[in-house]
């Protein structure tokens, strides 16, 4: 089984804020993090953090064998969160420094000791513990009483920049046979991330098809790729990588994209969903990153709902030709929704009022117009965006970004509109993660065999 535990860039900061503080009745202050899970089409466990809860300096207890030592009422309280929330529980503590930490021998002996007692509240979940560094982390996790720990094999900090590694350095993909020495201002661990990460597009036109083109340029080696429409001859002005016959035989769109990438990445992993991306929730739950190239605002707003409960980040780029007087006025925006940050509804690009509206052509110019150069412009930043965000190269972009486009005047400029504030968004509850149905039935089958 492979476990991936994910927490957004807020929450590890606060977890850090609280564990760095010194404390008179130990050498150490640990934590407990509110956890809840989901699981991807292969398998993968996907841990997904959500709340931390302190111990009190007053549930310590005195004890020079190790670092901290806590009495029962903190474990008390940290088994009723379990209970009450029917979540996972993360014991948490930290090693003072920056680079991958490594639990030691006493860690172990307290964890094997503590985690099992979770499951006499809430069996159908997983627990573990983690130990964190300054900027890095490595883990245990337990699916039942009686089963041997396992250790979790990838971390996710999410924000912008996103910090991603893999504590055992243990993945089926390899990096690709290609010289890569032409973006080495990426990092020097750039080509290692950008093959092992999954990238799921949604919308394989216009937009998308030049997205999926760029990645594979870009060295992504996963990728998860949704769309059930097929080429037609009115596709060949935008969709990259169609031909004559593929609309003469009405190739599905995710047939090309296929194509185009393993033309640049052989042994790329590409899971293929031939559907609405609806129908392909499991291939799309493990991804770092989804670009949303959906025609409606309808789909934007599901999208952005799914991508936060699985703390996925968004980047979605879409445009409208509208008539302008005698004139037409080409217009669309690239734009990202941050979990645990703002999100389009706070960034003012989506409301009740425009989604209820929705109910229309999309534009004076005919059905859907779309040109090859404003999605050019809008796939490319929107690339841009993603390049900086896991091999963050610069400090120019952070945060939130939202970017309109002017077809007209060949400009992309930060949305006037949106003003950052430091108002948390209250679209979106934190504890609103994860998979609701996922049953005692779903940990059995990823239980390992005890090991003595």
């Amino acid at each position: 089984m492979r476990a991936v535990f994910k927490v957004t860039k807020n929450l590890w900061d606060k977890v850090h804020r609280d564990i760095v503080r010194p404390c008179n009745r130990a050498r150490e202050r640990v934590g407990f993090l509110s956890c809840k899970v989901t699981t991807s089409e292969n398998g993968t466990l996907i841990i997904l953090a959500y709340d931390y809860h302190p111990v009190s300096d007053e549930h310590y207890s005195l004890n020079s064998a190790v670092g901290a030592c806590i009495n029962e009422e903190a474990i008390r309280m940290a088994l009723q969160v379990s209970l009450s929330a029917k979540c996972s529980m993360f014991h948490v503590h930290l090693h003072p420094h920056k680079g991958l930490p490594k639990f030691s021998s006493i860690d172990v002996e307290s964890n094997c000791k503590l985690i099992p007692d979770f499951f006499g509240v809430t069996s159908h979940m997983p627990h573990g513990a983690v130990v964190f560094s300054f900027d890095k982390g490595e883990g245990l996790l337990w699916t039942s009483k009686e089963s041997a720990p396992i250790p979790i094999d990838e971390f996710v900090v999410v924000g912008n920049p996103i910090s991603i590694w893999w504590p055992r350095k243990s993945s089926s993909v390899q990096k690709p046979d290609r010289d890569f020495s032409r973006q080495s201002f990426l990092g020097a661990e750039s080509e290692e991330i950008l093959s092992q990460v999954k990238v799921g597009v949604v919308g394989l036109g216009g937009g998308g098809s030049q997205i999926v083109q760029q990645l594979a340029h870009a060295g992504v080696g996963r990728y998860a790729i949704c769309d059930y429409d097929r080429v037609e001859e009115s596709n060949l002005n935008r969709l990259v990588g169609a031909t004559v016959s593929d609309a003469e035989c009405g190739r599905l769109k995710t047939k090309v994209a296929d194509r185009l990438i393993k033309g640049v990445m052989p042994d790329a992993e590409v899971n293929l969903v031939e559907d609405k991306w609806s129908g392909g929730l499991k291939s799309l739950s493990d991804c770092l990153v989804i670009f949303g190239c959906a025609d409606s605002l309808k789909e934007r707003d599901e999208l952005e709902r799914f991508c936060r409960r699985n703390l996925i980040l968004y980047i979605d780029i879409g445009m409208d030709v509208h008539k302008s007087s005698e004139s037409f006025r080409v217009a669309g925006q690239v734009i990202s929704s941050i979990p645990d940050e703002h999100c389009f509804r706070c960034m003012r690009l989506l409301d009740d009022e425009c989604l209820e509206s929705e109910k229309r052509l999309y534009g004076a110019a005919g059905h859907r117009p779309q040109v090859i150069w404003s999605n050019g412009v809008l796939a490319s930043s929107a690339v841009g965006i993603f390049m900086n965000i896991v091999c963050p190269w610069h400090d120019d972009l952070r945060g939130p970004i939202y970017q309109e486009y002017s077809g007209n005047g060949h400009i992309l400029t930060p949305c006037g509109r949106y003003e950052r504030s430091q108002k948390k968004c209250p679209h979106y509850q934190a504890e609103d993660v994860g998979d609701a149905l996922f049953n005692k039935s779903d940990l059995s089958s990823l239980q390992q065999p005890h090991q003595p």
